[in-house]
């Protein structure tokens, strides 16, 4: 084999080398991203089953109220160990922590009274699931973010439901009935 053909095979092995690496950190990276995804979608699955621990615990609380009495906790340990009765009474076994984040800070719905009627993740970015949801999570459908799912009691979700006044159009009165 002369020196111009052998230097010519050397440089289609190199090129062949520089090929075979770049395909395979292309696949690596394709590889590393897939799992994010499923890691995320994981963690999606995992708050909307905490969600609903929270959901129903809110239910509890509201249920078991004695008259004269708040509906909804002032802080989330009162779910822990209900302060309106003299023996612990229990709406949830603990507080989770949320895990999109892996802290035990969630967002907070209150009510005007200051009291908790709902619990939100405070993740940023959008929901990787989009449909699917079960009844009561109907309402998370296409959201931007994770703070759009709301989890709270069945009758805080009747009471904000309800959709906005449509605006009358210039000029034209309400109808009084």
């Amino acid at each position: 084999m002369r020196t111009g053909e052998r230097d010519r095979a050397q440089g289609f092995a190199y090129l062949f080398l520089l090929m075979a690496v770049g395909v395979l950190a292309g696949t690596t990276a394709w590889g590393v991203q897939a799992g994010a995804a499923l890691a995320r979608q994981g963690a999606e699955a995992q708050l909307l089953a905490v969600g609903e621990q929270f959901r129903a615990a809110f239910d509890s609380y509201e249920k078991s109220t004695p008259l004269g009495q708040h509906t909804a906790p002032r802080t989330l340990e009162e779910l822990l160990r209900d302060p309106r009765y003299p023996q612990p009474m229990r709406h949830l076994r603990k507080l989770f922590d949320d895990p999109l984040t892996g802290q035990a800070n969630w967002g907070l719905v209150r009510d005007p009274q200051g009291n908790i009627t709902g619990i939100y993740s405070l993740a940023s970015g959008k929901p990787i699931k989009q449909v699917g949801f079960a009844t009561e999570q109907a309402h998370f459908q296409n959201s931007e973010t994770y703070a759009a799912w709301v989890f709270r009691g069945m009758s805080n979700m009747r009471a904000n439901s309800a959709p906005p006044p449509q605006p009358l159009p210039l000029g034209q009165m309400p109808a009084v009935h």
